[in-house]
């Protein structure tokens, strides 16, 4: 049976495609796991016999608790799809300045190419060999915040 070979651009794009569904079930998981957990609190608290002043207490230990444990998973949440939203915005930059530099490049032949030094320093955009990759780009960030 023959194998099907995939264009570079198509794997790449599934891989990440992939990434983020993953990552989104695994917050849809934490924020079930959370709410799961809220249930069983307030089941707890409504079947214990309190006084007012305690049932007071344990209303503000409840929802201390649900902010407490909300936030980190709502922090990943937000992260996550803010660098899924980067990403998105420039690939659609990267992909429209390719285009750009294409129409120009077609109208003038005598545009330089980069040199192999600065070649080699980038990893190569499944898009256009001579754009970074967006990958390469938050690599870079990242070790420049490291440092």
């Amino acid at each position: 049976m023959p194998t099907l070979s995939y264009p570079e651009p198509l794997r790449e794009q599934t891989k990440i495609l992939i990434l983020w569904i993953i990552s989104g079930l695994i917050e849809a998981v934490f924020l079930l796991v959370w709410l799961i957990v809220q249930l069983a609190i307030s089941g707890v608290i409504t079947n214990l016999d309190l006084t007012e002043s305690d049932l007071f207490m344990f209303q503000i230990f409840q929802i201390t608790f649900a902010i407490v444990t909300l936030t980190p998973i709502l922090k990943w949440a937000v992260k996550d799809n803010i660098a899924i939203l980067i990403r998105v915005v420039r690939q659609i930059l990267l992909e429209t300045q390719t285009r750009e530099e294409a129409t120009v490049d077609s109208n003038d032949t005598t545009k330089s190419t980069p040199t192999t030094a600065n070649q080699s320093q980038r990893k190569a955009s499944p898009i256009d060999p001579k754009v970074p990759s967006e990958d390469a780009q938050l690599d870079k960030k990242e070790n420049k915040k490291d440092e």
